[in-house]
């Protein structure tokens, strides 16, 4: 009775999870949804984004200004209760069942959730600016290109190297498409020289003046990794390898669940030696 329950609770799982093969994280309903942050938040499909992130990446300033405008319109800012399940921003039992139930147990973080994973992020298309700036810099990680997360009085952006032989940094914000070519270092002394980025990308006077305020030296902190970054809980870098493990354990678990009927149907066949 019991193996016939496990096996019953592993074939869910496992019809559970190729579910979510098939299902779309991101909900196309998103490229109309008023409550994003900015008109025309999000223009590109994540194949129009794919296409942008595997262009060449030879030269490192190009590349940079290309990728953080690809992100910028291929991902939503928005983190709205109400779009909670529409948008998945808590995961679904078919996209990651494991993710779903740490969602009960551990809403503080799991309730709406921000992935680790850049890849699954992109999937969704959806996320606020510490999500936009894990695509940048995991994007980067994955090209080879030196980069940081840079978490800010308020709003997280990211930190490419641009130019190894001089240590040129730059700074990216992909939530509002804005590249500043300077380092934190710099703009920490002088926070009035992303200014003109910020207008050039339509920003009011007044929401300039409170990014500006931002990025000054009080409160920010440069992570080295996008696996060790997360404002909101104890250890990025446990999150992180959680996620990676959920999304092994899922298939593994539906295994280990069937797996002792199947041995008992086996060893009970025909001619089955005892």
């Amino acid at each position: 009775m019991l193996k016939t329950a496990l096996f019953a609770v592993g074939s869910l799982l496992f019809l559970t999870n190729v579910a979510g093969v098939f299902l779309p994280l991101r909900n196309p309903a998103i490229y109309t949804e008023p409550g994003c942050k900015f008109p025309q938040d999000i223009t590109l499909t994540a194949a129009e984004l794919w296409e942008a992130i595997d262009s060449d990446a030879a030269d490192r300033r190009a590349y940079v200004h290309h990728l953080n405008r690809a992100v910028n319109q291929g991902i939503a800012h928005y983190w709205r209760e109400e779009g909670i399940d529409t948008y998945r921003l808590r995961v679904p039992a078919e996209e990651n069942y494991l993710l779903w139930i740490a969602s009960l147990v551990y809403p503080q973080v799991f309730r709406k959730y921000e992935f680790s994973h850049y890849r699954k992020a992109i999937e969704r298309g959806v996320g606020l600016c510490s999500q936009h700036a894990i695509i940048i810099a995991g994007v980067l990680k994955d090209k080879n290109i030196p980069s940081k997360i840079v978490a800010l009085n308020g709003h997280v952006v990211a930190t490419a190297l641009v130019d190894e032989t001089c240590n040129e940094w730059w700074l990216l914000d992909a939530d509002y498409g804005v590249v500043i070519p300077r380092d934190i270092k710099t703009v920490e002394q002088a926070p009035e020289l992303v200014r003109p980025h910020y207008f050039a990308a339509g920003c009011s006077a007044k929401t300039t003046d409170l990014l500006a305020a931002m990025y000054g030296p009080n409160g920010n902190v440069v992570i080295e990794s996008v696996n060790t970054y997360d404002p909101r809980i104890m250890s990025y870098a446990l999150r992180y390898h959680i996620e990676t493990f959920s999304y092994a354990a899922k298939w593994i678990l539906p295994g280990l669940l069937t797996l002792p009927l199947l041995i008992e149907i086996w060893k009970s066949r025909p001619g089955a030696t005892q």
